[in-house]
């Protein structure tokens, strides 16, 4: 089996568990890296949201 053989594949099964409405938009990508990083761009949450987040539930916390 080829690399794209396994490329298209593995696109394939990401896009079948995707929604319909999400689908059309990744369906266009050729490979497997290029939608990822596109979801990554996306759908990532800055590093600097996540420390707040936890900072603001550590300190919120009161001590027993």
């Amino acid at each position: 089996m080829g690399a794209g053989r396994y490329n298209r594949k593995v696109l394939t099964i990401i896009l079948a568990s995707m929604t319909n409405e999400i689908q059309k938009q990744y369906d266009r990508l050729e490979d497997v890296p290029s939608m990822m990083l596109r979801m990554k761009e996306v759908y990532a949450v800055p590093d600097r949201h996540i420390r707040y987040a936890a900072t603001k539930a550590f300190f919120g916390t009161k001590m027993a």
